[in-house]
C-alpha cells in the first residue's frame, strides 16, 4: 500500500479494530473504557514485540545467528502498533510528522 501517513493508519485502523467482537471484555464498554482497553491492550502488544526483539538480540549475544526475518516482522508489527495507539488517542498522520519535526528541528 502507498499513500501518506495518515492513509496507512485509516488502514491499520480498518483492521486493527476495538470492538467486542474480538475483544469480549470490551461488551456494554463505553468509550473510556475503550479507550482505556486500547492502550492497555497496545502495550501489551509493545511488549510482545520487544520481547521478540530482545529474544533475537540475546540469542546474538550467545554467538548465534540473527534472526532477520524476525526482525523485520517485529519492526513492522511495531510500527502498525505505534500507528494504531497514535489513531487510539486522537492523533493524525500530520501531527506525528510535526512532533517528528519539532523532535529532530534545530
Amino acid at each position: 500500500m502507498k499513500g501518506n501517513m495518515q492513509e496507512l493508519m485509516d488502514f491499520i485502523s480498518e483492521n486493527f479494530v476495538f470492538d467486542e467482537s474480538i475483544y469480549p471484555e470490551l461488551k456494554n464498554a463505553n468509550e473510556e473504557q475503550k479507550l482505556r482497553f486500547a492502550v492497555r491492550h497496545q502495550a501489551l502488544h509493545f511488549g510482545k514485540t520487544s520481547g521478540n526483539i530482545i529474544a533475537v538480540s540475546e540469542r546474538v549475544d550467545h554467538g548465534k545467528e540473527m534472526d532477520m526475518e524476525v526482525l523485520k516482522k517485529n519492526v513492522s508489527k511495531a510500527f502498525i502498533n505505534t500507528l494504531r495507539l497514535a489513531s487510539s488517542i486522537g492523533m493524525t498522520g500530520e501531527d506525528i510528522v510535526a512532533a517528528v519535526e519539532k523532535k529532530y528541528s534545530n
